[in-house]
């Protein structure tokens, strides 16, 4: 059930492997301070969503960093300092996304991620998060909206 449910998460079958071993072995390790859970089956399918989701999301920043980095090597006329200019950029970039993202509500924040970083159907997003497909759509169109809105709403550069 567990790599099913992981599987449909990350379609990669080693991630989910260690996924579901690492919420073992963190059960294992912290056996004597966990309360005791109303469902076990529901704790165990949380706690694999969120290292899997995790696990995706610190894969996406290796991949983007290797891709940054090949794009720099491949075009030699670039200097040290355009290099730098560029990831001091792309910092400011992410950091300003990340607070936009902040000021979304986390049922939209969490359906966008989904939808966007994991490439999930409106339909797998619904069984996720207990809603129908319809809902969850417009949960991703709710915070697309509002991540436009929060962009033309600041200032260049001061965000």
């Amino acid at each position: 059930m567990l790599y099913d449910y992981g599987f449909k998460l990350a379609r990669q079958a080693e991630m989910v492997r260690d996924g579901i071993q690492e919420v073992f072995a963190y059960i294992w390790e912290r056996r004597a301070n966990l309360a005791v859970a109303e469902s076990v089956r529901a704790y165990l399918l949380v706690s694999l969503r969120r290292r899997v989701l995790h696990a995706l999301a610190q894969q996406r920043r290796r991949r983007e960093n290797h891709e940054a980095f090949e794009l720099v090597q491949t075009r030699e006329y670039f200097s040290p300092e355009d290099f730098f200019i560029l990831q001091e950029t792309e910092a400011g970039e992410q950091s300003a996304l990340k607070q936009a993202l902040q000021e979304i509500p986390p049922r939209l924040r969490e359906a966008l991620y989904l939808k966007t970083y994991n490439g999930l159907s409106y339909r797998e997003i619904a069984a996720i998060m207990k809603v129908s497909p319809q809902v969850a759509r417009n949960y991703v169109c709710e915070a697309l909206q509002r991540l436009r809105e929060i962009w033309a709403s600041k200032p260049e550069g001061k965000f």
